[in-house]
């Protein structure tokens, strides 16, 4: 999970969601990691534990911002030719 959050910009992703098992702590480390990575550079990033359950429609609201952010970046990041 790190080194893929840490190629990111230079394999042309836009944003990061850092999916694990809930209370994993090697998805807590990456998400420490990533996050002040990420976010200095501009990245969105969102992270999600699951505990098997049916994902909240709070959690679903959160995708959709994220979805925005990464578009967003996209845009900002797009070069004419």
């Amino acid at each position: 999970t790190i080194g893929k959050g840490l190629e990111a910009d230079s394999e042309g992703y836009d944003g990061i969601i850092v999916i694990g098992p809930f209370n994993c702590l090697p998805c807590r480390i990456s998400e420490a990691i990533l996050k002040p990575l990420r976010l200095q550079r501009g990245m969105p990033i969102l992270t999600y534990e699951s505990d098997g359950y049916a994902v909240s429609p709070s959690f679903l609201r959160q995708v959709d911002v994220h979805i925005q952010q990464v578009l967003e970046h996209a845009a900002r990041n797009l070069q004419p030719i």
